[in-house]
């Protein structure tokens, strides 16, 4: 059974975070998942975040609490995470990944042949 991941970038105006996404796309499709339009629809839910106003800040965190609640797993990636991890911390027990520290996600998907290093950049 093919696996699916949904990869969301809202409120997002940074274009290194939106390369960051489409490089990590390009990483599960290399690794055999299906990219889906809805997390609903979904195994992993990946948000990457950016922190650079107060309002992105407030949006991201809105946005993760009402997410959470849904069924497929996620994970909040960017400079949320870096920036704000106390803010995130009270909506968000889950799996992060800071920005500098984005090739990490190889831990996250250990059975991954294609590690993230190894994806061409955008």
């Amino acid at each position: 059974m093919i696996k699916k991941v949904h990869i969301s970038t809202p409120f997002c105006h940074c274009s290194l975070r939106k390369l960051e996404a489409e490089k990590i796309r390009r990483y599960f499709v290399l690794n055999g998942y299906e990219l889906v339009d809805s997390p609903e629809f979904s195994d992993y839910h990946l948000l990457v975040s950016c922190a650079v106003t107060r309002a992105n800040i407030d949006n991201h965190i809105k946005y993760i609490e009402d997410i959470n609640r849904d069924n497929p797993e996620l994970i909040v990636m960017g400079c949320l995470p870096g920036t704000n991890p106390e803010e995130l911390r009270h909506v968000f027990s889950g799996k992060a990944l800071v920005t500098k520290d984005i090739s990490d996600i190889d831990k996250l998907f250990p059975d991954f042949r294609i590690k993230y290093n190894e994806v061409p950049e955008v």
